[in-house]
């Protein structure tokens, strides 16, 4: 009692009893903290002591009944959370729920989320003329999709002429796409039909 120079006070856990005047006349002090374990509190513990402007005390605790009958204090209530964590998944978000022991208190927070782990279940190839597809599936939710693929078109090579043109019959040719071995074919005029056609 009587700590002029005494700004701040942490009792530590476990203490069960506060005297009578414990913090009396020390004028200097604006904050204070009193554990649950505290269970019994004596008179006048802050007489004359006119500056404190907040009282930290456990939620629920003979401290916080003691402090609200007997003085005009700010009061900080101090909750005993405990913990619940739900895990996130690729679609929703984690979080951790916080629930006092005491009152039942509660509050939502520490958010976390995670992103699709998507893999190559299915490939179907690509052709010159038809698409292909790729299928999609995350590991851990299952959610599923297809990229589409567009088809590659043929890749034709050189004309190659197996059979010439005369002046009596047509030629051939014919060339072959790189891909897929696909024929085009055509046919040549004779050399007696462009020679009619160009008089």
């Amino acid at each position: 009692m009587g700590c002029r120079n005494l700004t701040n006070i942490d009792i530590e856990k476990g203490v069960k009893y506060i005297k009578n005047d414990a913090f009396s006349y020390c004028s200097n002090l604006t904050n204070i903290t009193i554990p649950s374990s505290v269970i019994e509190i004596g008179k006048d513990i802050f007489y004359e002591s006119n500056n404190i402007n907040k009282v930290n005390v456990g939620c629920k605790s003979y401290a916080e009944s003691f402090i609200k009958e007997n003085y005009d204090f700010q009061l900080n209530i101090i909750h005993d959370y405990e913990s619940k964590v739900t895990n996130p998944t690729c679609g929703e978000k984690g979080y951790t729920t916080y629930i006092c022991r005491m009152c039942n208190e509660s509050y939502v927070g520490d958010y976390t989320d995670i992103a699709h782990n998507y893999q190559v279940i299915n490939t179907i190839d690509t052709t010159c003329e038809l698409k292909g597809k790729i299928s999609y599936e995350c590991s851990i939710c299952k959610d599923a999709y297809d990229e589409e693929i567009q088809a590659k078109g043929h890749n034709f090579g050189n004309w190659i002429t197996d059979k010439e043109a005369t002046y009596e019959e047509e030629g051939h040719k014919y060339r072959i796409c790189v891909n897929c071995n696909e024929h085009k074919e055509e046919k040549t005029m004779s050399m007696g039909t462009e020679f009619f056609d160009n008089r």
